[in-house]
């Protein structure tokens, strides 16, 4: 594995790690009943991006393939999907997303947290293209 690919691994690794820890306490928080996010269909969103977060990591232990890009995609679209809705429900309504120590919501933070792990998935996978057919 080359030194770039590497580094961009490791980075998506880590946002992927971030994203299913704070995913997580926020799952947590829900589950004990101290502070419960928003539900959809009586299925608390927080578990459904827990979900979508750990599958994306997960995905990155896999080699690389169609089935690992197809499943990381779903689950990428499954948490962009209500970081975007929780970001816009945000800025209508207000207080619609938990929010993390200094007030800020935390679909503001999945939010970018997402678009940096589609960001780095893209180029691992340009990378890995491209390491492919130097070899």
């Amino acid at each position: 594995m080359k030194y770039w690919q590497l580094s961009v691994k490791t980075l998506l690794l880590l946002c992927l790690a971030f994203g299913s820890w704070g995913a997580f306490l926020v799952s947590y928080a829900t589950f004990s009943g101290k502070n419960p996010c928003p539900e959809i269909f009586t299925v608390h969103v927080c578990y459904l991006v827990f979900s979508g977060y750990l599958s994306m990591l997960f995905t990155q232990v896999l080699p690389a393939g169609s089935n690992r890009n197809k499943i990381f995609t779903i689950a990428w679209i499954l948490v962009f999907g209500f970081a975007i809705f929780g970001v816009m429900a945000e800025l209508r309504v207000g207080d619609i997303c938990p929010k993390n120590n200094v007030g800020m919501p935390l679909c503001y933070i999945s939010l970018l947290l997402a678009l940096c792990v589609m960001t780095l998935f893209q180029l691992l996978i340009k990378l890995e293209h491209n390491n492919a057919n130097i070899n």
